[in-house]
């Protein structure tokens, strides 16, 4: 059981670590250190190997990424002992003998250290293992919309990664997690951070939440579909993806009025059912707009292999043989998985499908919201409105001119207009589309625009407002141009 230190306790805790190496740089930069300790892979050996020359950040790492126990006199050679003391008085570390043992791992997170139950730990099978922040974790922290809310909710919080980063922009955060473990984690990251507008609880989904309505709600769920449940972390109790589904029904009754949902999970496809008629029933009469983007597709043989890839070692076998029986059962030819974002608002609600995927090795919460407000402009049906804004370029919209060899020289083929960053994509565009939207600069506006691009081009006004309105909605839709 970890104990919570005092708030300068624990700021100079953290500021220990980070000052000896132990930050996102130090342990996550490193290369020679990516190797998962195992020990059924036979993996902690090698870590050992090149963490073997003495030092304070070795020993952290030892401790609190391998996972393995030190004599106390070795490590009193390295660390200050006030530093050792408060390992031990938090429960990070414990006495057993002449040596110091980890009872957590702890994961640098931006400039926190969250802590959670140690890698060795997973390889026991624990049903009430509390993970620590795996790739789906920061996938989700970076999709996230990030603007001010006075509160949040952390839906299956784990060691709470999504409560600490809506922190800084929400007034209030509750975290809630099926496993009380989970919910401990939580309230320990919190405080070793200096945070403390996230207050954690236990209980199933929406139950700890009772009749509270937040403006942000998060949720990182035990999505895998599996044919068996027991592990808390990854798995649930119900069929197929109905677990996923039931969080996209239930959540809108706790949103305030465009309060944000958003989700990562995976769904089903199953013969006789497109995919995409599956996901919209999960959003039909929900009272929210919903933006899904699809990520990746896997085949069940595909999915299978992955999954018992991914569960403690010893029965990855016979788990991909239930697998495989479960998908034939239940007629499924494809798992998807993907994001989901719902915002409730009153009025007729639109749904949005994308197959292509986001990049989410940085934020795009922004891109996220940018695309609710565009889809809002669009809706409308106002062309007063949109020709009264101010658009302008995404930040990574590039021009990419393709020329063909010719008897004359080059000789144009393509105008492409590229959309680099998080939500990647082209299209072909001609050059008079190009000259006009050089122009969105974000100040002037687009009625403006159209009137100086029709006066240069010596065109009839009504015409080219009518086709330039037409082009500006499509790049907007899109991504490409932004209000």
């Amino acid at each position: 059981m970890l104990r919570p230190l005092s708030p300068e306790d624990s700021r100079r805790l953290v500021d220990f670590f980070s000052e000896s190496g132990y930050n996102l740089t130090g342990v996550t930069g490193r290369h020679d250190l990516s190797e998962r300790p195992s020990r059924y892979y036979g993996t902690i050996d090698l870590l050992l190997e090149r963490t073997a020359d003495p030092c304070a950040f070795h020993t952290l790492v030892r401790w609190f990424t391998i996972g393995v126990a030190q004599p106390e006199v070795t490590a009193r050679q390295h660390l200050p002992l006030w530093a050792i003391e408060l390992l031990v008085q938090s429960g990070l570390l414990r006495r057993r003998e002449h040596q110091l043992e980890p009872t957590a791992m702890l994961s640098p997170l931006g400039t926190m250290l969250v802590a959670s139950d140690p890698v060795l730990k997973w390889e026991d099978n624990p049903a009430d293992l509390v993970i620590w922040p795996n790739p789906t974790t920061h996938q989700l922290f970076n999709f996230t919309v990030r603007k001010e809310f006075e509160s949040a909710l952390d839906l299956g919080c784990g060691c709470g990664v999504q409560a600490l980063g809506a922190a800084p922009h929400c007034e209030s955060v509750l975290a809630t997690d099926l496993n009380p473990r989970a919910a401990e984690f939580t309230a320990f990251n919190a405080r070793l951070n200096g945070i403390e507008n996230v207050r954690s609880a236990a209980g199933d989904c929406f139950d700890p939440a009772g009749d509270s309505r937040f403006d942000l709600i998060v949720a990182n769920p035990p999505f895998f579909i599996t044919p068996s449940s027991g592990l808390t972390y990854c798995e649930n109790d119900l069929d197929l993806d109905l677990f996923s589904r039931r969080l996209a029904r239930e959540a809108p009754a706790h949103l305030t009025e465009c309060g944000f949902f958003q989700m990562i999970c995976e769904w089903v496809e199953i013969e006789g059912q497109p995919w995409r008629e599956r996901i919209a029933e999960w959003m039909n009469a929900t009272g929210c707009d919903a933006w899904v983007i699809k990520q990746y597709t896997m085949t069940p043989s595909k999915y299978g292999s992955e999954r018992s890839h991914q569960r403690p070692p010893g029965g990855a076998r016979a788990f991909y043989s239930d697998w495989i029986a479960y998908s034939h059962r239940n007629q499924i030819i494809a798992i998807h998985g993907g994001l989901i974002t719902m915002r409730k608002r009153t009025g007729a609600n639109w749904l949005r499908i994308d197959d292509r995927p986001v990049s989410l090795d940085a934020a795009v919460g922004d891109l996220i919201l940018a695309g609710f407000r565009a889809r809002d402009v669009l809706d409308s049906n106002q062309d007063g409105a949109l020709l009264e804004a101010r658009p302008r370029l995404a930040a990574g919209v590039r021009l990419v001119q393709l020329l063909g060899a010719s008897g004359q020289g080059w000789k144009q083929e393509s105008l492409r207009l590229h959309l680099a960053g998080g939500m990647p994509r082209q299209i072909d565009i001609d050059p008079g589309v190009a000259e006009f939207i050089a122009q969105f600069d974000g100040i002037r506006k687009l009625g403006d625009v159209i009137q100086a691009f029709a006066q240069k081009a010596n065109a009839p006004p009504g015409r080219v407002t009518q086709e330039s309105l037409a082009v500006t909605k499509r790049l907007l839709s899109d991504g490409y141009v932004e209000i």
